[in-house]
């Protein structure tokens, strides 16, 4: 597995990409604005995921089999609780998604600067 972050600024609200990331911490003034995402993978279209990352799969919320588009929330929940999950977002309520295959996920967006997909 390849070890890559991205960075939020959150003063300037722009998102800097795992090449940017080596000049950023050279230069930067304060840690604080920062906000740091690790790299989980490449979804189903070859594009690298980050934690923070919004992905759509199909899923179906616990105890049922009816499956649908879901809208996610990639989350790194690591400290020996399992390294990467998915947080599905199904009707204002959130729910762990038990796969984590990122191979059958669409990256949409991310957290930052799209939240309104997470509504």
């Amino acid at each position: 597995m390849e070890l890559k972050f991205r960075a939020w600024h959150t003063v300037n609200k722009v998102m800097f990409q795992h090449k940017d990331i080596p000049v950023l911490l050279k230069n930067a003034q304060d840690d604080t604005v920062w906000k740091y995402m690790l790299w989980a993978g490449k979804d189903r279209n070859g594009d690298d995921l980050y934690e923070k990352d919004i992905i759509k799969v199909m899923a179906a919320k616990s105890g049922s089999t009816k499956r649908s588009d879901c809208i996610g929330i990639i989350e790194w929940r690591g400290h020996g609780l399992g390294g990467f999950t998915v947080i599905l977002v199904i009707k204002g309520e959130r729910w762990a998604y038990g796969s984590i295959d990122f191979t059958t996920m669409t990256k949409i967006g991310n957290e930052f600067e799209d939240p309104h997909l997470l509504a």
